[in-house]
């Protein structure tokens, strides 16, 4: 039995240089002789002292390997052609509106247009009531001298003289005295003045102003004084005590 199984490994390590198998066989059959040669067959078909041997190609599996390293990462392999557009999806909902965004700058400014035509002249409108007809009066110191404490009276159109000698006043229709305006040659000096009032019939009215200092003029376009049918008119000249002489000139406005 020992001497079989010698022969028989030997037989088995010479297998692949004995007889070659089907190429298509899983499982081998081998016809071991009387002499210790086996025959390498097909089939189990020996002969009838021989022993019949069955072994498989295959052996059974082997344990798994360790996992061998990772190889190097291959190129990039083409871009593939590009696939038909798929179809066209819902429309989905619309979004909630979003903030308000800040107000941009203003953009520069446009050139001017054309000018338009000129529009069709409209009608003359309706005269208007008459105005009232107001008469200057005006007058002044003309040959005589404004000295220091002199009281000059002034008749409009009808010289000047000082008080107690004083032209007549002019005659006036009944209506309203205003707008006073005086004048001076030179001015009075720091700390005096000259002041001019209006008189009626001899009588100082609230028709008023005062020339003080460096000044060399005043007006009084405020008070008015209504007037009497030919009540007289004239101007008085008051000048303080230091007052440098000048001459003196007035106007004023007579409304029927």
């Amino acid at each position: 039995m020992k001497r079989l199984s010698l022969l028989t490994l030997a037989a088995l390590a010479g297998l692949f240089f004995y007889a070659a198998p089907p190429a298509d066989a899983q499982t081998y059959f081998g016809c071991l002789g009387k002499t210790g040669i086996i025959t390498i067959r097909g089939d189990a078909k020996c002969k009838r002292d021989d022993a019949v041997l069955t072994f498989q190609a295959i052996g059974p599996t082997g344990p798994t390997g360790p996992t061998g390293d990772t190889g190097p990462q291959g190129p990039t392999g083409p871009t593939g052609d590009t696939g038909p557009t798929g179809p066209t999806g819902a429309t989905g909902a619309t979004g909630a509106t979003g903030p308000t965004g800040p107000t941009g700058a203003t953009g520069a400014t446009g050139p001017s247009g054309a000018d338009g035509a000129t529009g069709a002249t409209g009608a003359t409108g309706a005269t208007g009531a008459t105005g009232p007809n107001s008469t200057l009066m005006f007058g002044g110191s003309s040959t005589n001298n404004l000295n220091a404490t002199d009281d000059l009276i002034m008749s409009p159109g009808n010289g000047s003289g000082l008080a107690g000698g004083e032209p007549l006043g002019v005659p006036v229709p009944a209506g309203t005295l205003g707008n006073l305006r005086a004048s001076l040659s030179v001015a009075p000096g720091t700390g005096d003045n000259v002041v001019f009032t209006v008189l009626v019939d001899g009588s100082a009215t609230a028709i008023t102003c005062t020339i003080a200092d460096l000044a060399t003029s005043c007006e009084d376009l405020v008070n008015t004084d209504v007037t009497v049918d030919l009540e007289k008119v004239t101007v008085e000249a008051v000048a303080s005590a230091t007052a440098v002489t000048a001459k003196v000139a007035f106007s004023l406005t007579h409304t029927p």
